[in-house]
């Protein structure tokens, strides 16, 4: 009898075993240029200007102030209008700010500011980014948004370790909300300026979102933004909830001007160009749809650009 309970167990746990290898075996690879390594240092030292890191905080912002907005109640459908106005220059709120507006209105819903702290050569930038009072989204009244975002010193890293969002919940009472996020840029291409990548800076990342300081979602982030290269600039954000109550994509599409250097104009209010915030109720593997054009904002396999 014991011989056979023995064997039984060996049984069970062989199985147990090549089931858990095959699940492993099935974990999503790294994207396709972390395959080898960390990519090679000419891709990865951007140079991104000031005017650009402070819009990229600015659209970083406005993504967690929704997703707290989302877990407060649900990932319904809407669009929204958003335009994004940075110079970059040091602590000036008033020319570095964004402004997410209802759809067809220029009634803004609620807006943020980044202030630019100086740049240390050695080290990175600080860029603070908090809302304008009076702010609020969907219904929900927003108390406060602030954060820390920081770049390191050739641009290819940005860490938000201390996001908060405070925005009435569902019971009609105010939830706080903390952000984590890490995110690394690159360049699609550095050698060749006839080729339209030597324009595009990418990045990709991960987020996690907590509540009362205990975490409840994470979510994958992607963007790519493409500078002025005789045509107008274009920025996308897509942000897919990966843990969480279900699937839910937010995404940001805008255009206009982004030459790389002193001026990052892109939305709603610039002239003759768009910008749209889109809340999805879909599920990571959905193609990022193209603009008017048929252009694709990225590659669509999963998990990889």
């Amino acid at each position: 009898m014991n011989i056979k309970i023995t064997a039984i167990s060996a049984g069970i746990l062989v199985a147990l075993s090549t089931a858990a290898s095959a699940q492993l075996a099935e974990a999503p690879a790294a994207p396709t240029m972390y395959a080898s390594g960390p990519t090679s240092p000419n891709l990865t030292t951007v140079s991104l200007s000031e005017a650009e890191r402070s819009a990229y905080a600015l659209y970083e912002g406005v993504l967690q102030v929704v997703e707290a907005q989302i877990h407060a109640s649900s990932c319904a459908p809407n669009t929204y209008n958003i335009s994004i106005y940075a110079d970059g220059a040091l602590n000036s709120p008033s020319t570095n700010y964004v402004n997410v507006m209802a759809a067809g209105s220029s009634t803004v819903e609620f807006g943020l500011t980044a202030s630019v702290q100086p740049e240390s050569v050695s080290r990175g930038q600080q860029i603070n980014v908090s809302s304008v009072s009076g702010g609020a989204f969907n219904g929900s009244l927003i108390s406060s948004f602030g954060s820390t975002y920081v770049y390191n010193n050739i641009d290819n890293l940005l860490v938000g370790n201390n996001a908060q969002t405070i925005l009435r919940g569902i019971n009609g009472l105010p939830d706080t909300y903390t952000g984590d996020v890490i995110k690394d840029f690159y360049m699609g291409n550095v050698t060749d300026p006839t080729n339209p990548d030597y324009y595009n800076i990418i990045d990709w990342g991960l987020q996690a979102v907590s509540k009362l300081g205990y975490p409840v979602e994470k979510w994958w982030q992607r963007s790519k933004s493409h500078r002025d290269d005789g045509t107008n600039g274009r920025t996308t954000f897509v942000k897919d909830r990966l843990v969480g109550a279900t699937s839910c994509r937010i995404s940001i599409d805008t255009t206009g001007t982004n030459d790389g250097f002193s001026l990052f104009w892109e939305g709603a209010i610039n002239p003759d160009n768009t910008g749209v915030l889109t809340i999805s109720p879909i599920a990571p593997s959905a193609p990022v749809l193209p603009d008017s054009t048929g252009t694709e904002a990225w590659d669509q396999s999963p998990y990889s650009l």
